[in-house]
């Protein structure tokens, strides 16, 4: 609920005074899952997708591996990965992709459906 919050003040005051906003809540709070997700989003927006993995480790920290939101986030930072690949063709975020790829692929196995 509070990224939908940090969603609407994005919309109503812009993406500077969001910015500022978050990492206020940050300096307070640097354990802020809502506050790391909306900087994640908010870098991934302006495709600054070095820092955007930043805050989405962070996230990945904050929730860890037991939780169903982990599934989700992980799945965003290869899409991200694979984003930073295609701005940059480093190797390192395609090589990286593949790994979180991977991981999932362990965490969620492909069942055939017949």
């Amino acid at each position: 609920m509070a990224v939908q919050v940090l969603g609407n003040i994005y919309k109503l005051i812009g993406e500077q005074e969001t910015e500022q906003l978050c990492k206020q809540k940050l300096d307070m709070q640097p354990e802020s899952l809502p506050a790391n997700w909306a900087m994640y989003k908010l870098c991934r927006l302006k495709t600054d997708y070095r820092k955007a993995l930043e805050y989405l480790d962070k996230c990945l920290k904050i929730i860890g591996p037991d939780q169903r939101q982990w599934l989700d986030y992980t799945m965003q930072k290869a899409e991200t990965l694979v984003l930073a690949f295609s701005k940059t063709s480093d190797n390192k975020y395609l090589k990286d992709a593949i790994g979180v790829y991977e991981s999932l692929l362990e965490k969620m196995p492909i069942i055939p459906v017949f």
